[in-house]
């Protein structure tokens, strides 16, 4: 059994962003390619498009009940991925309950699904220019505190 926090050594650590290429994907090469502007790999969308999915998630109740009068983006997206047009049916066949059901659909809309929903609605949003210059000044930043922690030591 584990309990209580023990210190192991008094080495302090000071973890940083930085760009890394040890391997092709990842976090490091992302990085990179994000401060040469390159952004295609990691688009922002717009968030109207997230309004979709937090919206058909608020309609989980409806559709249990079966109940469902209104149309809403992300739910058509599902059908047409499924190629089904009675997709919730076996689900609440299948679920003694509303928070069962509500798993299932969450099964259903994985996140690969809303990726693929994100994606075929094409709206994305460029970059901020700021957000290239922030990091920057954050950068500089880390590297003087960085000369400053070597001159103590």
């Amino acid at each position: 059994m584990i309990s209580g926090i023990t210190l192991w050594n008094d080495v302090c650590v000071h973890p940083a962003a930085r760009l890394s290429d040890r391997v092709p994907f990842g976090t490091g090469p992302a990085i990179a390619k994000a401060c040469q502007r390159e952004t295609d790999s990691y688009p922002l969308y717009i968030s109207e498009t997230f309004d979709d999915i937090r919206d058909a998630y608020n309609l989980i109740p409806e559709l249990y009940n079966g109940d469902l009068h209104t149309s809403n983006p992300f739910l058509d997206f599902l059908q047409e991925q499924f190629k089904d047009n009675n997709l919730w049916e076996p689900l609440r066949r299948n679920s003694s309950d509303l928070a069962h059901f509500a798993k299932a659909f969450h099964e259903k809309a994985d996140g690969l699904r809303i990726l693929q929903y994100l994606r075929s609605c094409g709206r994305t949003v460029p970059f901020p220019d700021d957000l290239y210059s922030s990091r920057e000044k954050l950068f500089e930043e880390e590297m003087k505190q960085r000369q400053a922690l070597e001159a103590l030591r």
